[in-house]
């Protein structure tokens, strides 16, 4: 579960989805008055008044449902907030506790964590002036050395001449 953020417009959109329902229950109720009313009095004035009442209900309703819709979609959107916020809080703590292959390999020498021939390294191996570069994950290693990039495992290489 996350934690939910936002509690001021939380509190806004909680009050505005109540009025919604509201406004929405109002046009109901204005709905059935006019359809009870129109009944009684065939094609006068007031039935023309009993019309638009009912118009105007309808009119209510659907502009209360609109108004609680509205606020769900805001509700859904400071929801995502809080979840995108929440993994990436996650995505650090895993970067932290495991930190990527490109991460590992530092600037300057280090002794590789396998031998050669363990099964762990690649196939990928270069020839430059004599000396093997083998590649393993994202690094590079000469003499049992790792190097972040290629560039710097044949400086390396040629402060060894």
């Amino acid at each position: 579960m996350f934690s939910k953020t936002y509690s001021t417009a939380r509190n806004i959109l909680t009050f505005l989805t109540i009025v919604g329902w509201v406004v929405a229950g109002i046009g109901v109720i204005m709905v059935l008055m006019a359809l009870a009313a129109m009944g009684k009095d065939t094609y006068g004035p007031l039935d023309m008044i009993v019309m638009v009442r009912g118009v105007a209900g309808g009119t209510y309703f659907v502009l209360g449902l609109l108004v609680v819709g509205l606020a769900q979609v805001q509700f859904a959107t400071l929801d995502q907030a809080d979840i995108s916020r929440e993994m990436l809080a996650l995505m650090r703590g895993e970067a932290a506790e495991a930190p990527s292959a490109r991460a590992q390999a530092p600037d300057t020498p280090q002794q590789p964590k396998a031998a050669p021939g363990s099964g762990v390294w690649k196939d990928d191996r270069r020839d430059c002036k004599g000396h093997v570069i083998a590649q393993q994950g994202n690094c590079y290693v000469v003499r049992d050395q790792l190097f972040s990039t290629l560039g710097k495992a044949k400086k390396f290489i040629d402060g060894l001449q």
